[in-house]
């Protein structure tokens, strides 16, 4: 399972890499953004150094975790998409709906890690219908953020901004492969 653990550390340290590099091609005329930008990226690249990261094995578990970060990108798509809410009241009612399963049963583990799952699945559930020209695009981004949820499931514990850029990679890649198979 280590060899998981490897792949999915170095997809999202490239996926940082890459986004900062986006930035930059859009700044290609200012020094100093690009003196910035290498500054953030060698930080970024420290901080994935000195991220302690430990072994854990997958379960079962895993499984619902992905379910539910499909679940949690379709539903605020749809929302999105049916009552006019926009993607952020659409992900913020989704996300406050999921925080309650633990209460359902308070010591299953299980139930804990839903609420992350389904808050994760809505930040994918946020990309602009322009982009996403309908629900299979939601629905395969969402298979990819869960799966890459369960893949870095102890990187960067306690890091914030996890859960959307673990979306964001979800969509990049699906935008990658839809566009590759076009």
């Amino acid at each position: 399972m280590i060899i998981f653990r490897r792949i999915s550390f170095i997809f999202l340290l490239l996926l940082h890499l890459i986004f900062i590099a986006s930035v930059g091609l859009n700044q290609e005329h200012s020094y100093s953004s690009w003196v910035l930008i290498c500054i953030m990226a060698g930080l970024i690249g420290l901080a994935y150094y000195k991220t302690p990261r430990s072994e854990t094995t997958h379960t079962a578990g895993d499984i619902l975790i992905i379910l539910f970060a499909i679940i949690g990108a379709t539903t605020t798509y749809l929302v999105n998409l049916k009552f006019e809410t926009g993607s952020v009241l659409a992900a913020a009612g989704i996300g406050l709906l999921g925080s309650f399963l633990p209460d359902i049963k308070k010591d299953s583990n299980i139930l804990k890690s839903l609420p992350a799952a389904i808050y994760c699945g809505t930040f994918t559930g946020m990309t602009s219908p322009m982009l996403a020209e309908g629900i299979e695009f939601i629905l395969i981004s969402g298979s990819l953020t869960g799966l890459l949820l369960v893949m870095s499931k102890n990187i960067l514990i306690g890091f914030g901004g996890k859960l959307g850029t673990v979306a964001f990679g979800g969509v990049t890649t699906t935008s990658i492969i839809m566009y590759l198979l076009a």
